[in-house]
């Protein structure tokens, strides 16, 4: 394994994409996911330091080596497609085993590393049947089987290895990757459009959109302090609910003041002060927020506030509730670590604290605080 390094690549793809001074590290022995929506970029960036694509301008270095300009094969990388393209005339075992024999290693090593990395891959029982008697996850076991098998390369590159696969499997294949990772310890560069599998899998986190790096950090970081309302919104489990709004003077008072409630944020006079009289977006993640059935009777800090609304619609999700609290015209999601079930209609108090508010600029996005 070695350490990946990114400086400044810029590759022009067409008017639809352009990778714009790309820079990052990828260190050894960890995941570092590349995370965007559709067309963001992090599939261009796979084949650039695969070899695939040449870079317009740049560096890429793998250890101390520069492999900005080598062959794919000089380059010791391990790359899989979101497309598997697992050999159908091929048994699994031949599969797995074509990049060992075309290192031309001996016939009893090439036996004993597929046999072991189908163990690991809960595959063995696989491997003299054809890929196009299995399962889409036995499949797709076969083609991360058949990328990890080469074990001279010092970086691994999966590029949605997961995507095609049901929610259930995917779950699934998201755990046991992990463990593997860490049981092979390899460099890996792992791109995905799933924000829940990104902070699931990732060390490291890079957020791409169009074609430019947005943000990146320890998926824990990102997820507390997103730089801007994209990555807010991309990046979680449910979306972060946003609300436009002002900040406002009323005498020695601080006021956020929105179409659906106003609330007094003085405390954070330090973070605000220069957006007074701004016009802002309040971002509240639902995890955070609290339905109360019943009136509040005091309101005993200024750290808590409760909004009057009602209860709109409500799903029951595994262990989890997600309850949609209409106030006004607006739905605000909130997520329930538990079963509850609600009647449709009635009035509620959305509870949050001061504390776990976000406030991003309207017109840039970026945050606040």
């Amino acid at each position: 394994m070695a350490k990946l390094v990114v400086e400044n690549v810029t590759k022009k793809y067409g008017p639809a994409l352009t990778l714009e001074k790309i820079s990052f590290t990828a260190e050894e022995g960890q995941i570092t996911v590349l995370l965007s929506p559709p067309n963001g970029g992090k599939t261009g960036i796979c084949k650039i330091v695969a070899g695939l694509d040449e870079v317009d301008s740049g560096k890429v270095y793998l250890g101390d080596r520069d492999i900005t300009d080598l062959e794919p094969k000089e380059r010791r990388v391990s790359m899989m497609f979101q497309k598997l393209a697992l050999y159908p005339n091929m048994n699994v075992f031949e599969n797995i085993a074509s990049p060992l024999k075309a290192l031309h290693l001996p016939p009893s090593e090439v036996i004993n590393q597929v046999e072991a990395i189908a163990n690991k891959m809960k595959i063995s029982h696989t491997l003299y049947r054809k890929p196009g008697t299995l399962s889409g996850g036995e499949r797709q076991r076969v083609a991360l089987s058949r990328a990890l098998v080469k074990n001279n390369a010092d970086l691994y590159i999966l590029d949605e290895p997961l995507t095609n696969l049901d929610a259930k499997i995917r779950a699934s294949m998201r755990a046991e990757f992990k463990i593997l990772q860490k049981e092979i310890n390899q460099t890996m560069l792992y791109a995905t459009p799933d924000p829940i599998e990104a902070l699931a899998l990732a060390d490291k986190l890079i957020v791409l959109d169009k074609g430019k790096i947005i943000q990146q950090g320890t998926p824990e970081y990102i997820y507390r302090n997103p730089i801007n309302k994209f990555v807010a919104t991309f990046v979680g489990y449910y979306p972060i609910n946003l609300i436009e709004g002002s900040i406002i003077e009323k005498g020695e008072k601080i006021i956020l003041q929105t179409n659906l409630f106003e609330i007094e944020i003085s405390k954070l006079r330090d973070s605000v002060k220069d957006h007074i009289n701004s016009k802002v977006t309040l971002g509240l993640r639902p995890e955070l927020l609290n339905v109360v059935k019943k009136e509040p009777k005091v309101q005993e800090s200024l750290d808590l506030f409760y909004i009057k609304g009602e209860v709109f619609e409500f799903e029951i999700r595994g262990s989890d509730t997600v309850v949609y609290v209409k106030i006004n015209d607006q739905i605000i999601r909130v997520l329930e670590s538990k079963i509850t079930k609600y009647d449709i209609g009635i009035k509620v108090w959305l509870q949050f604290n001061l504390k776990d508010i976000y406030l991003f600029d309207a017109e840039s996005g970026l945050l606040i605080r």
